[in-house]
């Protein structure tokens, strides 16, 4: 019984995955008329230039959130990710993205998250491509670490964390969390925390965040449904979903834990799934 279920799970996961990687890529020579310029101006520091000049930045993950994210809206500039470039387009399904941010080791983890194609069409991204030591791009440049680190702390548990780091530094007075919701086990355990950390941080130097419209049955980085104590039973009850994540979560997590075996236990798979 259990191998079954362990069996269906692991297809379950490959399938889910196949949808994403085979999610078309967008053109990059059609640009939304939305974005605006960002040009690279010292590679080695990290810095850009901005014209026309933006007050609020829209930072876009893959989470469900993402499908309220204000795309069409001019005021923001945009920042997206990795492998996410099917999200970040417009209601005309053109490429909507002011800067990209592939801050990874390309290893053979990142490799098998990645579809065979997007190294090709990372190489022509049109905007600022921030890395850490590496060029894929005519576009990249490295992530301006100690900039960000004195303009906060050095507690990066995820990309999201350096972008809102980043938009700290360079002065914005508004930043959009849409498709942060951080709701897996290494999201919720890890990730989370310092990104919650970065957006209070924010708060607390006089800018705006921006979270998606949620309800008290979502479980969402920035939203903590009930208050604890107030009512306690109701809180109580929903914490238990942390509970389960921690208790299922190993943080030593990685694709060759398993070696070249499939997953056989339930252990296995969730070690496996979460290193997918």
């Amino acid at each position: 019984m259990t191998r079954g279920l362990v069996s269906w799970l692991v297809a379950r996961d490959v399938r889910r995955r196949t949808d994403r990687i085979r999610a078309a890529l967008p053109a990059l020579d059609t640009r939304s008329p939305y974005c605006t310029t960002v040009r690279v101006e010292d590679v080695a520091r990290g810095h850009v230039s901005v014209e026309p000049q933006r007050q609020k930045v829209l930072i876009v993950g893959g989470g469900v959130s993402r499908y309220w994210a204000p795309l069409d809206d001019p005021t923001y500039e945009v920042w997206c990710c990795n492998d996410l470039a099917s999200i970040c387009v417009d209601s005309l399904g053109r490429f909507r993205a002011d800067r990209w941010f592939e801050l990874h080791v390309r290893d053979a983890a990142v490799e098998w998250r990645r579809r065979a194609d997007f190294w090709e069409w990372l190489s022509t991204m049109p905007v600022p491509l921030y890395q850490f030591s590496r060029r894929d791009s005519a576009q990249s440049l490295e992530y301006p670490l100690e900039t960000v680190i004195r303009a906060g702390r050095d507690y990066f548990g995820c990309t999201f964390a350096y972008q809102i780091g980043l938009a700290i530094a360079e002065g914005f007075d508004t930043i959009a969390l849409y498709g942060v919701d951080l709701g897996t086990a290494r999201e919720a355990t890890v990730e989370r925390a310092t990104v919650e950390w970065w957006a209070g941080y924010a708060e607390g130097q006089g800018l705006t965040i921006e979270w998606p419209p949620c309800t008290r049955e979502m479980i969402r980085c920035g939203h903590h449904p009930y208050r604890y104590g107030h009512p306690d039973h109701c809180e109580d009850e929903r914490a238990l979903v942390y509970d389960w994540i921690r208790d299922r979560y190993q943080p030593t997590l990685s694709p060759f834990l398993l070696g070249n075996r499939p997953p056989q236990t339930l252990r296995d798979w969730w070690r496996w799934r979460q290193s997918a």
